[in-house]
């Protein structure tokens, strides 16, 4: 087939026989590399889906697991600020629990502040210690 292509382009064209040879042959060459890198650029194609497929399902993973740990760290903070609370309450209750029902001199409502502060209890929002 090779040569009678070649015997019809040198009648066609007129050039010699080891022109067209080499024509073909470049040809053909052209056609390899093209192919070859035609299936080089698919492969890396899907390679690359690969690799960023497997990063992203990576990031993913570690986001999630921040993201839980992150919420966990959260309910401990709250648990610990209602437990914070919570004693600040019964605190209070316990130190108001032995008070006349009348209510407290001015004298009595400094003293019963004041020993508080001493306790460490913070007082600003005991509203009858605010301002003293």
């Amino acid at each position: 087939m090779l040569t009678s292509l070649m015997a019809a382009l040198v009648l066609k064209t007129g050039w010699s026989p080891r022109i067209i040879k080499a024509a073909l042959i470049a040809l053909a060459v052209a056609v390899a590399v093209g192919a070859a890198v035609l299936v080089w650029n698919l492969w890396l194609a899907d390679h690359d889906e690969d690799v960023i497929a497997g990063h992203e399902q990576g990031v993913e993973l570690q986001v999630q697991t921040q993201g839980r740990a992150a919420d966990q760290n959260m309910a401990d903070r709250a648990d610990a600020d209602r437990a914070a609370q919570t004693q600040a309450r019964e605190e209070f209750d316990n130190a108001t629990a032995h008070l006349p029902k009348s209510g407290l001199t001015d004298r009595q409502r400094i003293d019963a502040c004041s020993e508080l502060r001493a306790k460490g209890t913070d007082t600003s929002l005991i509203p009858k210690c605010s301002g003293l």
